[in-house]
């Protein structure tokens, strides 16, 4: 679809080169990427742990794992605004660090604003805007094992 386009055939095997080289590199450090999933899937993968229960189903401690994801989203349609077209898409990423259980609310960053401030949005918003047209459900799961530091 982009091969048209001056920029991408310019620059589009270099940036390939030079994605895949970051994604080797996470998984030397003991990231796992996941890239095909629901919004349902993520938001159960990003569950908060403050908010399930604190033993599985053998009844052991749960470990927790560092997780983030990397969303592709329409801004647009993410937080409706005044004067903003909904349908119009505005391709945008958004750092998305837990899911809320409780609330039905994804807790996210959006790497665009000067804040560190955390916002939140609804399940059904953030599948409404992974959904817009142009989208192509994007998403980058990044997960690994906590580290355990063993007691001396």
């Amino acid at each position: 679809v982009h091969g048209d386009i001056s920029w991408y055939r310019e620059h589009l095997e270099k940036d390939r080169e030079r994605v895949n080289s970051k994604f080797f590199l996470a998984e030397q450090n003991s990231w796992r990427i996941d890239d095909a999933i629901s919004t349902e899937e993520l938001a159960e993968a990003l569950a908060d742990k403050r908010y399930l229960p604190k033993y599985d189903d053998k009844g052991r401690e749960g470990e927790d794992d560092e997780k983030v994801a990397i969303v592709l989203v329409n801004i647009n349609n993410l937080i409706p605004r005044a004067g903003i077209d909904q349908d119009k898409y505005s391709g945008h990423y958004v750092l998305v660090l837990s899911y809320d259980p409780r609330s039905e609310e994804f807790i996210y960053l959006d790497p665009s604003k000067a804040t560190s401030a955390t916002k939140r949005v609804s399940l059904e918003s953030m599948s409404r805007s992974r959904e817009s047209p142009g989208t192509d459900h994007d998403v980058i799961l990044c997960w690994r094992k906590a580290l355990i530091i063993p007691k001396v």
